[in-house]
């Protein structure tokens, strides 16, 4: 029987995030995967300017920019009874990505833009395997039993057992794992709007020319569905619906129907299509009512399944990695209790069903989803909308790895004020001066706890290191000044997190905001080492001999 410390159950791109952000803590995990290998058919294309950042920390940011690149000035939603049909003098494209962009611009680093899922995977496999994680494809898990020390889990195939201290079950909506575990899941549940996914090849360039969008209604008598581009070049993805109430089926989609469809859609007939792959899909919201039982825990769409509007699910996964990862790691190394793990659930769930909530009404009303512009806030806030970049990045953590989080957020509708160094919010973004380069307060604060501190609050860092000295915790300490490492706008700083000259910041290695001091404190080291042993709840480890 091989025995791990993690073992990550599904190689899609939350299972293999999984793989990359243990092994960027230095755990090495074991990912096994049923089908042979990648997946080769784009499921999703939206990456969130959350998203963006974590590939950023692993530095894979540039390379997906480069294989995406394409895509990056996409914009927009179109209509038209046929791709041809399109008139880029007159068709209006509802909301303005490039405001969009330049909103994300402000609270981030980040700049990686729409990427489709088949491209993202093949470079998180390669950097996962590169950093010492293990994958295996063509391995089916059957059955896993557990006891106070570990899961084992039966896999189709050599060894047979495998023997884990824990599990991350990353293998989707139909998740094995969660039906072993008899979790049940809450919310509407399938919503009907069954699909097909069509990809196919097509050089549609004397169709539509340099006409450039996120995706196209076709509504015509032949054809009718969502057509989008994956390269801008020759690879698009049809989706199209059916009546499954009226006997319809995803065999009724054959490569020859699947043909005819798409080229009804496109409006041509001079054009040459080929069939790459057709993928059924149905809308469904629904939440497990539980994200960990034991040493098992949900990520993904094993733990949440997110309608498409928005498109949020990816993005939602990919943090439910990245918050337990840290987490696992300090369990696993002895600098934190049990319970840490027990805040994934607490965390993360919420955010879940908020994010669901939010698809569900944007579903509902598809046009204040597009349009994005600030008059439209007050019919946003009448259905209750976030908006889009409160909804990927100003949600809030409260659990006992943060202390003194806030109650609620303070806008619905402004990120800025959600942003503002609190408790449980991820950590401003403010560009400084760093050793003679331009950093990002994100990027200084990613991968390990940091404390960033005002210009004046030297006793903050002392206290940190000391704490981190006597922990063994790695504390990295940043004091934000006019002088030596600084910013370049150091009075922004300040007030950006709230800390004022002698405050600071604990950051978390997620990127999330744990604890913030406003002043100088009478016993800094005490104080910070109390903080430190609520977050990692170290009051449950064993007292040194």
């Amino acid at each position: 029987m091989r025995e791990v410390d993690v073992l990550v159950v599904g190689a899609g791109t939350v299972g293999l995030a999984s793989a990359l952000f243990l092994a960027r803590q230095g755990v090495r995990a074991l990912v096994v995967e049923r089908h042979p290998g990648p997946a080769r058919h784009p499921r999703a294309f939206a990456v969130n300017g959350r998203s963006a950042e974590l590939f950023r920390e692993v530095g894979v940011e540039g390379r997906l920019a480069e294989l995406s690149a394409a895509l990056a000035h996409n914009q927009g939603v179109l209509s038209a009874p046929t791709l041809a049909q399109v008139d880029q003098a007159t068709v209006t494209s509802r909301g303005d990505t490039a405001d969009l962009r330049s909103e994300v611009g402000r609270i981030s680093p980040a700049t990686l833009g729409p990427c489709p899922q088949d491209l993202i995977d093949p470079v998180l496999l390669s950097e996962a395997r590169a950093h010492g994680a293990s994958v295996e494809f063509g391995s089916r898990v059957r059955a896993l039993r557990q006891d106070e020390s570990g899961v084992v889990v039966e896999v189709a195939g050599e060894p047979g057992e495998i023997r884990a201290r824990y599990v991350v079950a990353a293998d989707g909506s139909s998740s094995t794992v969660r039906r072993l575990l008899g979790i049940p899941s809450t919310g509407p549940g399938e919503l009907g709007g069954h699909m097909v996914n069509v990809l196919f090849r097509a050089d549609l360039s004397t169709v539509v020319g340099d006409l450039r969008f996120a995706l196209c209604t076709i509504d015509n008598p032949r054809s009718a569905g969502i057509l989008m581009p994956v390269d801008n070049v020759d690879r698009w993805i049809f989706h199209i619906p059916y009546a499954a109430s009226d006997g319809v089926t995803p065999a009724d989609f054959t490569h020859d129907r699947c043909r005819e469809l798409v080229s009804a859609a496109i409006g041509s007939s001079e054009v040459e299509v080929e069939i790459l792959g057709a993928l059924p899909w149905q809308s469904t919201a629904r939440v497990a009512t539980r994200f960990r039982d034991g040493r098992v825990l949900l990520v993904g769409d094993a733990a949440h399944v997110v309608p498409p509007t928005g498109g949020f699910g990816l993005d939602t996964g990919l943090a439910d990695a990245h918050n337990l990862a840290w987490k696992l790691a300090a369990v696993l190394d002895g600098q934190a209790g049990p319970a840490l793990l027990d805040t994934y659930e607490a965390e993360r769930q919420p955010v879940a069903h908020s994010t669901m909530d939010q698809a569900l009404l944007r579903g509902r009303h598809r046009e204040l989803h597009w349009d994005l512009r600030p008059e439209r806030a007050a019919d946003r806030a009448a259905v209750g909308m976030t908006a889009l970049l409160v909804t990927t990045f100003g949600y809030q953590y409260r659990s006992t790895a943060v202390v003194d989080p806030r109650p609620d957020l303070p806008s619905a509708e402004h990120v800025d004020q959600d942003l503002d160094g609190s408790p449980g919010s991820r950590v401003p973004h403010v560009w400084l001066r760093h050793q003679g380069d331009q950093v990002s307060t994100v990027d200084l604060a990613a991968g390990t706890f940091t404390l960033l501190a005002g210009p004046e609050a030297g006793e903050w860092c002392t206290a940190a290191k000391a704490v981190s000295a006597r922990t063994g915790i790695l504390i990295r300490t940043f004091r934000l000044a006019p002088d030596g490492d600084a910013s370049d706008e150091h009075t922004t700083w300040p007030t950006a997190a709230g800390v004022g000259t002698h405050g600071a910041l604990l950051v978390r290695p997620d990127g999330f905001v744990a604890w913030r001091a406003t002043t100088t404190n009478p016993d800094p080291e005490n104080t910070l080492e109390e903080v430190m042993t609520q977050i990692l709840d170290r009051t449950a480890l064993p007292i040194p001999a």
